[in-house]
């Protein structure tokens, strides 16, 4: 965990574990890439490993997309970017960008959207 003084100026965000390697890139080149590029700092803080503890029975689970998505959120690395508030943000983007490629639909969650009705 981080001391609440550091935690006030960063920002937090868990990278799935499945998308680790693309993230670190070969030999970290890409961890080093992304950070040269917009000025940050970005340090691991803790491995979280939530695949057992978030296991459910079938009859158990009401929305299985949504179920996926918390156990995913739990098994990763949670990571603390530092660094101006532009530069946090700018290195968030392309974090998540790397996110969605490698595991679509985890970054950016799309449904079906529904349909208004007009009927009038």
């Amino acid at each position: 965990a981080l001391p609440s003084k550091l935690a006030e100026d960063c920002t937090l965000l868990v990278v799935p574990r499945q998308a680790l390697n693309r993230f670190f890139g070969k030999q970290r080149t890409n961890y080093k890439k992304l950070m040269e590029e917009t000025n940050t700092i970005v340090i691991p803080i803790r491995d979280l490993n939530g695949s057992e503890k978030g296991k459910a029975e079938v009859g158990e689970v009401d929305n299985f997309m949504e179920t996926m998505y918390k156990a995913a959120a739990d098994d990763g690395t949670e990571f603390a970017f530092f660094g101006s508030p532009l530069g946090q943000k700018v290195a968030l983007v392309k974090t998540l960008i790397e996110i969605e490629r490698t595991v679509p639909g985890y970054a950016i969650r799309t449904f079906p959207p529904e349909e208004n009705v007009d009927e009038s």
